[in-house]
């Protein structure tokens, strides 16, 4: 079966979870999936497997503590343990997406707004120079945050008890708004501050093909690796 079954199968069969086996079956699911290292498709088999297994003890009478133990966290690492890692294939392809289709997005929008300036002002150079260390700065941040965000989540899942209060709701997004406020400054300030001698004219039509055949390269990476038999 391909992934995307497997899910479907799997949002099927855990309706028929008590309360406190789905909670406990959800912390596991949303840890595994957030691990992206791991092969997508073992994941989902091993998830539908230990649901069947689930099912099966809830229809006996076992218990959710009994099924899980004392430690969900350590029961999914467990788990994590015995599974694959992804391909090399699909792990490049993802990061792929993630480090290269921004460049694209950039590129496209710098050179749209270039051009609609170009009609009311002579255009500017560009520093590549520092735009590459803005860049790489970019990336590196979302990398960090991203993981952050990943190992955040998974924690909390796991220490979740029952539905996030309001409270609570409010300072993770403002958490997530400061770090993601970081990653914009950290491709900014380059940007103003930094000067080097690699400053040349770029139209921004240039711009814009360079950044649509970069989006379009991407477009075609994910629609090849969404439609591959994971």
């Amino acid at each position: 079966m391909k992934t995307s079954e497997l899910i479907e199968l799997n949002n099927e069969k855990r309706e028929l979870l008590t309360k406190e086996n789905m909670r406990e079956y959800d912390k596991v699911l949303i840890y595994l999936r957030l691990e992206w290292r791991l092969s997508t498709l073992a994941t989902e088999e091993l998830l539908n497997d230990l649901l069947d297994h689930l099912l099966e003890a809830q229809q006996k009478g076992i218990t959710t503590e009994e099924f899980f133990g004392d430690d969900t966290e350590l029961f999914a690492k467990d788990l994590i343990a015995e599974l694959p890692k992804e391909s090399r294939r699909n792990t490049t392809a993802l990061l792929s997406i993630l480090t290269i289709m921004p460049l694209g997005s950039i590129l496209f929008i710098h050179g749209l707004v270039d051009l609609i300036a170009s009609f009311f002002i002579d255009p500017k150079p560009v520093d590549v120079g520092s735009f590459i260390v803005s860049y790489l700065l970019l990336i590196t941040s979302f990398l960090l945050m991203l993981n952050y965000v990943i190992r955040y989540f998974q924690k909390d899942e796991m220490a979740a008890t029952g539905k996030a209060s309001t409270k609570k709701r409010v300072l993770q997004f403002i958490n997530l708004y400061l770090l993601s406020g970081i990653v914009f400054a950290l491709f900014i300030i380059p940007l103003i501050f930094l000067h080097t001698p690699f400053v040349y004219n770029m139209p921004g039509y240039i711009s814009m093909i360079a950044g649509g055949l970069i989006l379009t390269i991407m477009y075609g990476i994910y629609k090849f690796h969404d439609s591959s038999p994971n």
